[in-house]
Order: C-alpha cells, then structure tokens, then sequence
C-alpha cells in the first residue's frame, strides 16, 4: 500500500469557478471600456465637436465626464453579468456546501472594476488622438492587461497561494486582475483587499494629473501626431 506524504490540497470548485468568472469579466469590462472611450475621444476630434465643448468646459472635465459615464454603463453591464452568474450557480447548486464569499466577491469585484477603469481609461484617453492611431495606442494598455490575466487565470484557480501573485496583487495594473480573483479563491484577506484598493486610488491622482496635462494639451490639435514630451509641456 502506497501512502502519499504530501497530499494534494482539495480544491473549492465554486471558488475556482468563481475565480475564473471574475478574471474574464474583468479583463472584457476594462478592456472594451478603455477602448470605448478611445473611440468616443477620436469622434469628437474627427466631428470638431470637441471646440465647441471646450467652449463651456474644461479639457479635464470633457476626460473626466466621458470616462464617468462610459465606466457608469460599464459598471452595470459588470455587476449584471456577475449577479447573473450567481443566480445562476445558486439554481445550479453550486453553491451548496462552498466556503464562497458571495456578497464579499460581488463587493470587491465591483470596486476592483472602477480601479482598473479609471486607470486603464484615464491613460487611453489622453494619448488617442486619431482613428488610426487607437490601436498603437491601446495595444501597449491591452498587453499590460493580458499579462495579469493570463496569469491569473492559468495560475491562481490551482495555486492561490502563489507568492508572486500575491506580490503582484499590490502593483497598479496588475492589482485590478488579481486582487479580485485572490478574494475570490479566500486567499487574500480583508486586509490584503482594502490596502491594495487604497494603494492603487491613491495612485489615480498622479494618472489623472499626468492624462490632464496631455489631454489638455493635445485635444485641438489635429494631423500629426503630438510627441508626448510636446504634450506634458504647460500650455
């Protein structure tokens, strides 16, 4: 009779399952979002909309207003999605018997979501300035989300307990993948979440500040494309 001396941990499937769910519905939130607002910024340079806007408003507050109501109907569409997977696994059964954090999941996914928005969005919107140029553009934001997600998803659900993961967890950009999907498999404490969302807000400012400046910047400008060094300089 052969006995293992190191037995393979079980695993909550409902947690891995969850897991899964909210690393996807992350990753397609942010991702389509940021892109929307990028589309949204190119309109209304192409339609010259943008010059009479700026005529009542501030460049910031254009930026700031496009990402606030795109991120508004991107947090529905988020918030449905993942309450319907939850109806969904309750009518299921999936959730019989689970060590799942069902209220706690929801509440950090949603917050974790508006993070990564803010930050992804804000840093799309105040460097698109043509039709052509939202895919250099987005496709540096998209790899730097990939990256987090592809581990996330291939690495958390079999070990939550990854050192690096949970390094990564407290890094912008990486955080907004991670830290919800960790929360989600129970390997992150209250107090990993809560001081990792706070770390990554209080880092908003100096991205806000950075996309205002560019954003402010290059928003009249038309044809070539604007250096970002030309863009951070004062108006």
């Amino acid at each position: 009779m052969i006995e293992a001396l190191d037995t393979a941990p079980e695993r909550d499937m409902a947690q891995v399952i969850a897991a899964y769910v909210v690393g996807i519905a992350m990753f397609m939130a942010i991702m389509l979002g940021a892109q929307y607002v990028a589309m949204g910024v190119v309109e209304e340079k192409t339609s010259r909309v943008v010059e009479l806007l700026l005529s009542t408003v501030r460049p910031a507050q254009l930026m700031a207003g496009k990402i606030l109501g795109i991120g508004t109907v991107a947090l529905i569409q988020v918030g449905l999605t993942l309450v319907a997977a939850v109806l969904g696994a309750q009518i299921a059964g999936l959730l019989d018997g689970t060590g799942l954090e069902v209220g706690s999941t929801l509440f950090w996914s949603l917050a974790w979501f508006l993070v990564g928005f803010a930050t992804f969005a804000t840093f799309i919107a105040a460097l698109v300035s043509r039709q052509e140029e939202v895919g250099s553009v987005t496709t540096p934001a998209t790899m730097l989300m990939i990256l987090p997600y592809v581990f996330g998803v291939n690495v958390l659900p079999w070990d939550p307990e990854n050192t690096l993961a949970a390094i990564l967890s407290w890094v912008p950009g990486f955080a907004p993948f991670l830290m919800p999907m960790r929360a989600a498999l129970g390997s992150a404490g209250t107090w990993e979440v809560a001081g990792s969302l706070l770390l990554n807000i209080a880092v908003l400012p100096l991205l806000v500040w950075f996309a205002g400046r560019v954003y402010s910047n290059a928003v009249l400008r038309t044809g070539a494309r604007i250096k970002l060094a030309e863009a951070m300089k004062p108006a």
